[in-house]
């Protein structure tokens, strides 16, 4: 329900407003005649994407991710060029994602205004979509991600260590100090988020993105003397 400009509903782009919600049709991108499944749905400025599961009668598993809305920027994946020879502004009805990485293997997915980015059950990030403000830039190199996030044109990634500490990394715009340090403009690549603390003996709990500010939540590491269980911090 709510706004179409984008195709945000999937629905295609009709007029009819009379219903107070629609049903999603996935027929044409899915075997029509087994239940599908959605194990994770994120919606972003103007885009929305889900990965979902089909389990046939033989039990063999089909995972897939299904996008719709903006995809000029390619956040939906290589897409049908339009008439004029370029990636169309958007896509108004569920639209099947092709990539590297195995629908099966996405434990969280995260979108900003021209990005997608996944997070593989392997703890690596994979992204789609534009990397004109670097907010793609140092993905492969992440690892060890238990959660990740996006701005609008950014991407963050939180990194549990074994010994229980943790590390937020940011990448991307910092026009309004959303990557949480003192960049210099040639090195927006992914770096840690620099609290004013000794996080050695703070771990982060969660964190949370807006358009174009950062939230997190920090908790103590079992062993420590610190006292910041509790605490959010935020910054953009």
């Amino acid at each position: 329900m709510g706004g179409n400009d984008f195709g945000d509903l999937g629905i295609g782009m009709s007029t009819v407003k009379s219903a107070p919600f629609h049903i999603i049709p996935f027929d044409h991108v899915v075997e029509p005649q087994q239940r599908l499944s959605i194990l994770d749905l994120v919606a972003g400025p103007h885009n929305i994407l889900l990965c979902a599961l089909q389990i046939s009668e033989d039990g063999h598993q089909r995972g897939y991710i299904i996008g719709w809305g903006k995809s000029r920027h390619g956040q939906l994946g290589p897409v049908p060029l339009s008439s004029t020879g370029r990636p169309p502004p958007y896509i108004a009805a569920p639209h099947l994602i092709s990539s590297e990485i195995n629908p099966l293997a996405v434990n969280a997915t995260a979108l900003g205004h021209q990005h997608s980015v996944f997070l593989h059950s392997g703890s690596f990030l994979y992204g789609l979509g534009s990397d004109q403000k670097s907010q793609l830039r140092g993905l492969e190199s992440t690892r060890q991600a238990t959660s990740i996030g996006c701005t609008w044109n950014g991407t963050y990634a939180l990194v549990n260590e074994t010994d229980g500490k943790s590390m937020l990394f940011s990448t991307g715009s910092h026009s309004k100090g959303q990557l949480g340090r003192a960049a210099a403009s040639d090195d927006i690549s992914m770096q840690p988020v620099e609290f004013n603390f000794d996080m050695s003996t703070t771990r982060i709990a969660c964190f949370a993105c807006g358009s174009e500010h950062v939230l997190a939540l920090l908790s103590d590491i079992p062993t420590s003397d610190a006292l910041r269980a509790g605490e959010v911090w935020g910054w953009g």
